[in-house]
């Protein structure tokens, strides 16, 4: 398959408009509507999405873009001002994620509102977001796989694509949307079960981690540690927290009550008077 695409659509004075900003955009609506639609369900207000997208979209901007600097630091330690340009791409999914999430459980714990059952209501809206987005990385090579000679593989020839070379790739960012699409299909399915607050949230979080670090190995990423990247090396991570949180969710629901009755008196002792004379 071969892919023809220039990534930048125009520009506008600084401002660029390519297909990676689009679809983020339309990533984001999809995700605060549904996540809207889901909260509601949940019997929350469903402006507490719109009110806590103010902080966790900036955030989470910020925190693929950390992400993303410490992965290739070697680079931009010899570019320092090329941090600040998000022109050309740039960001880690972990970063946005991890960021995000910690924002939206302070704007939970300042509104009192229950963390578990916000977070489940959200995440089936995130997901549908993450499938939505790569689609940008996948018609513009954002998402560069390594080299392959398959069927399925794509070949980026526009000379303005994000990817390095005219080689036939592995479609990484294709993988990515599927595993998302198929995650989210799977939690609207567990939200109709009758399960413990924040199961549908570290389920994500589980099975996410586990694309994550299968999906790296046909993706191009500098390795960090083991031969593995650091998108496979912070889903190793999540997945093991993830896996411990869900299996104490699990077992707390399920965890077999003592039986209850009648409760009976307790017999009363004699009581002797003893005499005296």
């Amino acid at each position: 398959m071969t892919i023809d695409i220039d990534p930048i659509l125009g520009r506008i004075g600084p401002f660029t408009l390519g297909w990676e900003g689009i679809f983020i955009g339309v990533a984001l609506l999809a995700s605060l509507l549904v996540a809207a639609r889901d909260t509601r369900l949940a019997r929350l207000d469903p402006e507490l999405v719109y009110g806590a997208a103010v902080w966790v979209i900036p955030f989470g901007f910020i925190g693929g873009r950390v992400f993303h600097v410490m992965d290739a630091w070697n680079y931009y330690a010899v570019h320092p001002l090329d941090i600040i340009s998000v022109g050309r791409g740039g960001s880690a999914i972990y970063g946005a994620i991890i960021f995000g999430s910690a924002v939206a459980l302070a704007f939970a714990v300042k509104r009192h509102v229950a963390v578990g059952r916000f977070f489940d209501a959200c995440t089936p809206g995130l997901t549908l977001g993450l499938a939505i987005g790569r689609i940008g990385g996948l018609l513009t090579g954002a998402e560069l796989g390594r080299p392959a000679s398959l069927p399925i593989s794509i070949r980026y020839t526009n000379p303005s694509s994000f990817a390095t070379s005219a080689l036939a790739v592995y479609p990484a960012a294709a993988f990515d949307l599927i595993w998302a699409l198929a995650l989210y299909l799977l939690l609207v399915r567990l939200r109709r079960s009758r399960l413990p607050d924040g199961s549908i949230y570290w389920t994500f979080s589980t099975v996410y981690a586990v694309g994550q670090v299968w999906i790296g190995f046909f993706r191009v990423e500098p390795a960090d540690a083991f031969g593995f990247g650091q998108t496979q090396l912070i889903g190793v991570l999540v997945l093991t927290v993830s896996v411990i949180i869900l299996a104490a969710l699990v077992a707390r629901t399920f965890r077999p009550k003592s039986p209850s009755g009648p409760t009976l008196p307790r017999p009363s002792l004699p009581i002797h008077e003893g005499r005296h004379g």
